[in-house]
């Protein structure tokens, strides 16, 4: 859901040493809000670097039944079922 690169350590050199960090946030269903800190380990301490926060929005569409059965119905005739259709997610559908 959400990677880091480079991965493991990197080493940054004295006086201004840079290293571009990629941060990819794919999340494959809805989440709730979160909030993550990002640390940096270095000579046995830990610092916070900082703060990663996002969610993931999406459609969900529940119907209130598994199951639908129309049993036997006559030829050239019909019959109807009507089941409820709902979005539970975040985005219009």
């Amino acid at each position: 859901i959400l990677s880091v690169h480079p991965e493991g350590e990197v080493t940054l050199k004295e006086g201004g040493g840079r290293c571009v960090v990629e941060l990819l946030f794919s999340p494959e269903q809805r989440m709730p809000p979160f909030t993550e800190e990002l640390q940096l380990e270095c000579l046995g301490g830990f610092r916070p670097l900082l703060v990663i926060k996002g969610c993931c929005q999406g459609v969900e569409v529940r119907l209130d039944t598994d199951y639908l059965q129309f049993g036997a119905v006559v030829q050239r005739c019909q019959a109807t079922r009507r089941i409820i259709m709902q979005n539970t997610g975040d985005i219009g559908a």
